[in-house]
């Protein structure tokens, strides 16, 4: 497990009193590279869980819902929430919409 530093903008903190972890939804690449954390003696940070400060960490579980590939360049370029999730919202859409388009 790595130390607590913000995924945001990389600083320490103490988890017992600011910030802590958010777990983003996992890729099928993430399942695949998580499935060692099951056997025994295995070592290491998984995958689609991170760290964040108190600055950051209610913007990261507003997109929890996402990878944490997807989600990343939304965490640390500064957009609003509101701003990231109607964004998300959108692509969805879109996509949907090209599936039902003949």
């Amino acid at each position: 497990m790595r130390p607590p530093i913000c995924y945001s903008c990389r600083k320490r903190f103490s988890p017992s009193k600011e910030g802590g972890k958010v777990r983003f939804k996992l890729s099928e690449e993430d399942k695949v590279y998580n499935k060692r954390f099951e056997k025994e003696g295995f070592v290491g940070h998984p995958k689609g869980l991170e760290w964040f400060c108190e600055k950051h960490i209610e913007k990261a579980k507003s997109l929890k819902h996402l990878t944490i590939k997807e989600a990343s360049s939304l965490l640390k370029n500064g957009q609003k929430v509101s701003e990231t999730i109607a964004k998300t919202e959108t692509s969805w859409w879109d996509k949907i919409r090209d599936f039902f388009r003949l």
